[in-house]
């Protein structure tokens, strides 16, 4: 082999390593990240369950993304938030933690709408029982809803509410099928 060539090899012999670094990368993402979230995850599960209300549903909902652990829900007080985001902190893994924790307040006056934004599909806004878990409280107004129809759910806890909240809005939720879009 000829000196020129190979001093040219050497120059440019990093370049060819360059392809197979990016395979490695890509490698390592495709597979490693699915098992980072999976392992947040449990971690994070097991901080949630922790914050179980009076009606044995938790107040906290975890969602990993990517090496980040987003945190949603309303806590009971400021005590119990912080309480919870130091645990979620001291995990080991998340990358950062993305705080969406509100606070559980009355709401005066108390307002709940179910919306129907699509042939199959019903928002729920405004404000719900704090005592009524959020499943427990989807479960009641999905079981009144004609099969099929998805229920987008922002409302938010709150104290406040009228007596029997949760037997109006099945009440509610099984007349919207008979109402147009908006209704």
């Amino acid at each position: 082999m000829p000196e020129e060539f190979a001093q040219g090899l050497r120059r440019a012999g990093w370049l060819a390593g360059l392809p197979a670094l990016a395979l490695i990368w890509a490698g390592a993402t495709l597979f490693a990240t699915p098992q980072i979230a999976d392992a947040l995850d449990a971690a994070g599960a097991r901080v949630a369950s922790g914050t179980a209300t009076a009606a044995g549903e938790p107040w906290l909902r975890l969602e990993a993304r990517g090496r980040d652990l987003a945190a949603e829900g309303e806590a009971p007080d400021v005590g119990e938030r912080e309480t919870v985001l130091a645990k979620l902190a001291a995990l080991d893994g998340p990358r950062r933690i993305v705080s969406e924790i509100g606070l559980v307040e009355t709401a005066a006056p108390f307002l709940w709408a179910a919306i129907r934004t699509g042939s199959a599909r019903v928002a729920l806004e405004g404000s719900r029982p704090a005592e009524i878990g959020r499943q427990a409280l989807e479960a009641r107004i999905t079981g009144a809803l004609a099969p099929g129809t998805a229920l987008d759910d922002t409302a938010r806890a709150a104290r406040g509410a009228p007596p029997d909240f949760a037997s109006a809005a099945a009440f509610l939720a099984a007349r919207l099928s008979g109402l147009a879009k908006g209704g």
